[in-house]
């Protein structure tokens, strides 16, 4: 008799710890009057917590949520020993993280608050970065740093800079991403560009053109070396725009025609002609740039530029042989006559005459050359023929009065 009592007791206690815990299974609502879960609680409520997590990991956040709405009352009604703070502390982050997803921040807060107090270690430091993280995204920086634990790798460095540049604090990102590079002074591209991006913003360009020269000393990447010359044309430092490109020509970058050309472009604005068009010649010689009257034009002009007239001569004579534009006769023609060399010019502007449009302006510079070499009476038949042309008619009729005027005078 007692011993089937006692099974039937046995049986009836089974019976209402079953009930019980479908009850807290189906309805989550009541509070857990034990004192302390037994095994199989205990397993079931990990079990719970370890699906939740799960879900949570896939991004499945109705899902967890459903597990942790009938989770959290369970564990948080137990008045237990400190062996079941832990699964309180474990839950309350879960639904923490989920008011997180959920940018429901009040009630993540609310939910860390209680996860920091019971859990320990390593398990409240991810609560504390948690509730730090979403400190920082509204702002309350003087609440969130605390939490944030200093970082000891390259990874967290680089995290705490992200979230400070986030919220526009580039100062202070810029001292994270300084720490994060002592960790790994090469790190990827990705990562390379967004601390570009951040040296940018300040206002002292120190730190974008160092690590830009670390970058373009390991990198023949045009963007880098892009990035660098505008820096230093943004400073002011035209010798340093000057020695990037030299560097970044000897590495062998830019050696198209447009690199080729914007490296002589810069000797010229640099003040420095002369180097510019040493090149451009040498480019043009051993046929590194195309045989093309635009090259020969800039050559000229750097070289009129450096006051070498002799090479410009040969410049504007090389063009005019491609073209057969009377124009760079003429200007051959001009330089000519500024050195006295009346020979040379007469010689150019007959080559110009025969292949000109207007012939009037050309008709004056040979009676001028023939005016300044004594010959005046080649000089009065040349005016004589500007002075049919309308484009020179005018200034041709002074030089024939010039002229009578001064066979007049004794």
């Amino acid at each position: 008799m007692i011993h089937e009592l006692g099974s039937v007791w046995s049986l009836d206690l089974l019976m209402v710890r079953l009930v019980a815990l479908i009850y807290f299974i189906f309805i989550g609502q009541c509070t857990f009057a034990l004192a302390k879960l037994t095994p199989a609680e205990q397993d079931w409520v990990n079990n719970q917590i370890h699906y939740a997590n799960q879900l949570l990991e896939q991004e499945k956040y109705p899902n967890a949520e459903k597990v942790l709405r009938q989770l959290y009352p369970i564990v948080s009604s137990s008045k237990t020993a400190t062996s079941n703070n832990r699964v309180l502390g474990s839950t309350a982050f879960l639904m923490g993280r989920l008011a997180y997803h959920q940018q429901q921040f009040e009630r993540a807060v609310e939910y860390l608050a209680v996860a920091r107090k019971h859990l320990q270690g390593a398990e409240q430091a991810k609560a504390d970065t948690l509730l730090g993280s979403i400190y920082m995204a509204q702002g309350q920086l003087s609440k969130a740093l605390p939490l944030l634990p200093q970082p000891s790798h390259f990874d967290g460095w680089l995290q705490r800079a992200e979230i400070l540049a986030s919220l526009k604090l580039f100062e202070q990102a810029a001292l994270a991403m300084e720490q994060a590079f002592r960790f790994n002074p090469k790190p990827a591209e990705a990562t390379q560009e967004f601390a570009l991006s951040l040296y940018w913003q300040l206002p002292d360009k120190s730190k974008a053109i160092r690590l830009l020269k670390q970058i373009t000393a390991r990198s023949l990447e045009p963007k880098y070396w892009n990035y660098l010359l505008q820096l230093y044309q943004q400073q002011g430092e035209p010798k340093k725009v000057l020695a990037t490109l030299e560097l970044a020509y000897r590495k062998g970058l830019w050696h198209d025609h447009a690199g080729l050309v914007r490296l002589v472009d810069t000797y010229h604005y640099q003040g420095q002609p002369y180097i510019g068009a040493k090149y451009l010649e040498t480019w043009l010689d051993t046929g590194k740039l195309p045989d093309k009257s635009e090259y020969w034009l800039k050559l000229a002009k750097l070289w009129l530029a450096a006051k070498e007239d002799d090479a410009a001569i040969a410049a504007y004579t090389r063009l005019a042989q491609l073209t057969g534009d009377s124009q760079w006769h003429v200007q051959v023609a001009s330089i000519s006559m500024v050195h006295q060399r009346w020979d040379k010019a007469q010689a150019s502007l007959e080559r110009a005459l025969d292949k000109a449009q207007s012939k009037g302006p050309i008709y004056l510079m040979l009676g001028e050359v023939a005016f300044e070499s004594g010959q005046l009476d080649q000089a009065r038949r040349w005016f004589n023929q500007a002075v049919q042309q309308p484009e020179s008619q005018s200034s041709a009729k002074e030089w024939l009065a010039f002229l009578s005027e001064n066979e007049s005078s004794p």
